[in-house]
């Protein structure tokens, strides 16, 4: 049963909520994580369905560590996950409507943590309707969710740090790739190659994706952009073309793809439908073409007691996500009066420090793949 009051309520058991839960429930606060999939790990970490049993691989990506480490530490505190659990509405301050076990509840709370991640961006085009077409994200949680290749040949389109993922991973799960398109030119980045240097470890991880595409003999066409998809019934082909500068395709540019799937991915927007529902106010992002929460330092929205974390706040990535998520958690702690103002803040330096080093990363990559009018 759910709890009809709580101290702190998490929403979305990614990695920003869960290292928000840790770091409030280590403090001795109550906490509850509502998600509407069945195990937290969010998108990033996703787990298998606990019915699944697959044979342990020789090696696995270094993601899979960091879940397990970020799972192990979780377990340990007496914090209360309740997946498949819908929040629906919000009609009366500190308070969430919720769907869970196909009934109506409502959980109170004296601190909300917003953590809800993100989801791709839409970008219709002709054939996009087809049977065969899906998102990257999509692609990738047939993948971890299921162990399930989006199809027989397939083509990647897109741009940001996402394609690049999926893509590796694919690669990785024996996919036939028959290209990754990408609508940014590959020396995009160069004029930022100082602060991607300053992360080295991201800029590193970024390399081993490119590595395994290599390795796997994948071929990466940039600057083209996806100007069709073919097919009556079902995906047969694609046709992409070379991108101008404002991913407008150059005419006399076009090559055709024979490809049973297209995976799009055109960028992610950050999932802002509940921090509305609570009535915290949003501002525009001109640069990534989204709406964000306003948010202090700690990651408290306008509406006091309510926080908003990780990519659902602004798409930054895991590293990102778990940093503010510790921070709204010692906050959360703070408020509650678990922890001292003097506590909390020594314990939430060494998240401000990463988070430092991380944000210009970040800002390059936001740069190097805004939306263009194309």
């Amino acid at each position: 049963m759910l709890p009809e009051r709580v101290e702190v309520l998490v929403v979305g058991g990614g990695p920003a909520g869960l290292a928000a839960a840790i770091e409030a429930a280590r403090a001795g606060a109550q906490v509850v994580i509502v998600d509407e999939n069945p195990r937290p790990g969010g998108q990033i970490y996703r787990q298998l369905p606990p019915e699944f049993v697959v044979e342990a691989p020789r090696s696995s990506p270094p993601e899979q560590a960091k879940a397990r480490a970020l799972f192990s530490e979780a377990d340990r505190l007496p914090i209360q996950f309740r997946g498949g659990t819908l929040v629906w509405g919000s009609f009366e301050p500190g308070v969430l409507e919720v769907i869970a076990d196909g009934r109506s509840a409502r959980i109170q709370a004296n601190v909300i943590i917003i953590a809800a991640g993100a989801y791709d961006r839409p970008v219709p085009l002709p054939g996009w309707t087809l049977p065969g077409v899906l998102t990257v994200g999509g692609a990738q949680t047939l993948l971890k969710a299921q162990r399930i290749l989006p199809g027989k040949r397939i083509l990647l389109a897109g741009t940001g740090p996402l394609l690049l993922v999926v893509a590796s991973q694919l690669a990785r799960a024996g996919a036939s790739i028959a290209a990754v398109v990408d609508t940014v030119a590959a020396g995009a980045l160069l004029p930022h190659a100082w602060s991607l240097l300053k992360a080295w470890p991201l800029f590193k991880e970024g390399l081993g994706y490119r590595t395994t595409l290599l390795r796997a003999g994948v071929r990466w066409l940039a600057p083209y952009v996806l100007t069709r998809i073919e097919g009556t019934h079902q995906v047969t082909g694609a046709v992409v073309a070379r991108a101008d500068g404002d991913w407008r395709p150059v005419a006399g540019t076009e090559r055709s793809f024979d490809v049973d799937t297209v995976c799009v991915g055109y960028g992610l927007l950050p999932s802002v439908e509940i921090v509305r529902l609570l009535g915290c106010r949003l501002h525009h992002d001109p640069l990534a073409d989204v709406w964000l929460p306003d948010r202090t330092s700690d990651g408290e929205t306008s509406v006091p007691g309510v926080f908003a974390v990780g990519d659902g706040a602004g798409v930054a990535g895991v590293r990102v996500a778990v940093e503010e998520g510790r921070v709204a958690g010692l906050s959360a702690a703070r408020l509650l009066g678990k922890l001292s103002d003097e506590t909390a803040e020594q314990g939430k330096q060494g998240a401000r420090e990463e988070l430092a080093r991380l944000r210009p990363f970040c800002a390059a990559m936001s740069a190097a793949y805004r939306p263009r009018p194309g």
